[in-house]
């Protein structure tokens, strides 16, 4: 397996909903910072008015990539009208990956 790692980002709703499944890979980065920025800045519209939250997971390179297990997850602020990062919600268990790209 290759070592190198990619950050991507998948905008998501609500998955405890009833549209549960409408989500979207936003893109990726090759260093968590980056990643975390765009999301931050709300970056290409993630939010569209939609996809209340962001998962950004960190994933080797290639084919059915291997996920490491890393996740970092946001919820959009409508007050600020921005992500802010937050612990897992409630219905995001511990040993699911692949949000965007599985």
């Amino acid at each position: 397996m290759n070592s190198q790692t990619y950050w991507f980002i998948t905008g998501m709703r609500d998955q405890a909903t009833a549209q549960w499944n409408r989500k979207r890979c936003w893109g990726f980065f090759d260093n968590f910072a980056e990643a975390d920025a765009a999301v931050v800045a709300n970056d290409g519209d993630i939010y569209e008015v939609e996809f209340e939250y962001v998962v950004i997971e960190e994933h080797h390179m290639g084919t059915i990539a291997m996920g490491t297990g890393k996740m970092f997850w946001y919820k959009w602020d409508e007050s600020k009208q921005g992500y802010n990062r937050i612990p897992a919600p409630a219905w995001a268990p511990s040993n699911i990956i692949h949000w965007g790209i599985g």
